[in-house]
C-alpha cells in the first residue's frame, strides 16, 4: 500500500463519516438515544464507539496505549460528537504527512485496552 493509498482511503472514511453525521443530525435527542438493543445501545453509543476505535488507534500510532474507550455519556448530542471527530481527524491527517513514505509501512508496538 502506497501515501497515495492511504490517503485515499482517509478521503474516503470522513466523507462517509461527514454523510452518516448529516444523517444522524436528523434524529431527535430520544431517537440519537433510545436504546435499540443492539451490542451498542443507541445510535450514539454506536457513533461514539467508532469514533473512540479511531481515537484509540490514533494514540496507539503515537505511542499511546489506552486502557479505555471513551464514553457514549460524555457526547451528549451530534454536535459534540463531531466536534471530537473532526479534531482527530485534524490529528489524523497530520500523523500521515509526517510519517512519509516509509512510515506507513512500520510496525507500531501497543497494548490491548485490556493490558
Amino acid at each position: 500500500m502506497t501515501p497515495r493509498d492511504v490517503q485515499a482511503l482517509v478521503d474516503y472514511h470522513y466523507w462517509a463519516r461527514d454523510r452518516v453525521l448529516e444523517a444522524v443530525e436528523k434524529l431527535t435527542p430520544e431517537q440519537f438515544t433510545r436504546d435499540l438493543g443492539s451490542s451498542f445501545k443507541s445510535v450514539r453509543d454506536t457513533l461514539v464507539h467508532t469514533y473512540s476505535a479511531e481515537w484509540a488507534w490514533h494514540s496507539r500510532w503515537r505511542g499511546v496505549s489506552p486502557t479505555a474507550l471513551l464514553k457514549a455519556e460524555d457526547f451528549p448530542d451530534v454536535p459534540a460528537i463531531r466536534a471530537g471527530w473532526m479534531d482527530l481527524e485534524k490529528n489524523v491527517r497530520g500523523f500521515l504527512a509526517d510519517a512519509g513514505d516509509g512510515g506507513i509501512a512500520r510496525v507500531i508496538e501497543y497494548k490491548l485496552l485490556s493490558g
